[in-house]
């Protein structure tokens, strides 16, 4: 059904801008092999809601059908979904006290007096210099928990529509703390998801 592919695709038109040469991110964004392994970006939050209906699906279909590679989940239905306020608030945290340690990991700041992470990183006091486009999702270092670029990278939504969480490499440290919320209103080229597997007995 190519209407509903189409329909479903990520808008890469998002990279275009005035401030950098970014024809490449257009043409290849997403479609390209080479981005593989980088987030989704570019998309609403009602295309999100679309496709965790749309993943649930096509889980729970292979389980119906007893695929061997899942066989501890026989029985089970997989529901996905976009995670609460906080349920990312506490995956993010990785069980850190988020007032001494405001992005979910214990060493914060490098030389520059900046994260570690990929986010805007000033150069002077009075500048600041942008990151071009994302980095691979298991790019950096994981917190305790194993999550990778809950800080930085791309802000995530959450179950909430408008509200993401994390920063991203076109937002400042600040804005990268667990506590802080950043508002959206449509796709853009810095704002992602992260999916939450709800696995349930069926019924």
């Amino acid at each position: 059904y190519p209407e509903i592919v189409d329909k479903a695709m990520p808008d890469t038109m998002i990279w275009n801008t005035q401030l950098s040469y970014s024809e490449p991110y257009v043409t290849h964004y997403f479609r390209h092999p080479a981005f593989t392994t980088y987030p989704v970006v570019g998309v609403t939050y009602r295309q999100v809601m679309d496709y965790c209906r749309w993943r649930s699906d096509r889980v729970n279909e292979v389980l119906q059908n007893g695929d061997k590679k899942w066989k501890k989940y026989a029985g089970k239905k997989v529901t996905y979904r976009l995670p609460t306020l906080a349920e990312w608030e506490f995956a993010a945290a990785a069980g850190l006290d988020t007032v001494k340690y405001p992005f979910g990991y214990e060493e914060a700041a490098d030389r520059f007096g900046t994260s570690k992470y990929h986010i805007k990183r000033p150069v002077k006091a009075s500048s600041f210099t942008l990151y071009d486009i994302t980095i691979p999702v298991k790019g950096g270092k994981p917190n305790k928990y194993g999550f990778y670029n809950l800080t930085g990278n791309v802000a995530e939504m959450i179950s909430v529509e408008g509200v993401s969480k994390g920063g991203s490499f076109y937002h400042n440290l600040d804005e990268a703390r667990v506590c802080r919320n950043i508002h959206y209103e449509a796709a853009e080229k810095w704002l992602g998801f992260r999916c939450v597997a709800v696995v349930s007995e069926k019924k």
